[in-house]
């Protein structure tokens, strides 16, 4: 009788811990769900300004009145595009030869 006792007392028992680590967790999330929310606005924000930007980046779109527009048979400028994956290698090599 003592040991079904001791057996039901330890399986009350776990269940309390985890109902108590069920509910710390989630007291932590809300404690924190302004941080997480803001996160998520980030990645959807970065995700919404980078698809239109790669789409005029394709067409090689001007960025402003001062922005020159790329020789298309330049291939200088493609090959350090390549090289260096960013945008701002058009521009070096655009300005440097200019």
């Amino acid at each position: 009788m003592t040991s079904n006792t001791n057996s039901q007392n330890l399986q009350a028992f776990r269940w309390v811990l985890i109902a108590a680590g069920v509910a710390i967790t989630f007291a932590t999330l809300w404690a924190i769900r302004s941080i997480l929310l803001l996160t998520l606005a980030s990645v959807v924000l970065v995700v919404l300004v980078t698809m239109p930007v790669r789409f005029l980046a394709r067409y090689n779109v001007r960025r402003g009145p001062g922005d020159r527009a790329l020789p298309d048979g330049d291939d200088r400028c493609r090959a350090a595009a390549r090289t260096c994956h960013a945008a701002g290698a058009y521009r070096a090599v655009q300005y440097a030869d200019h």
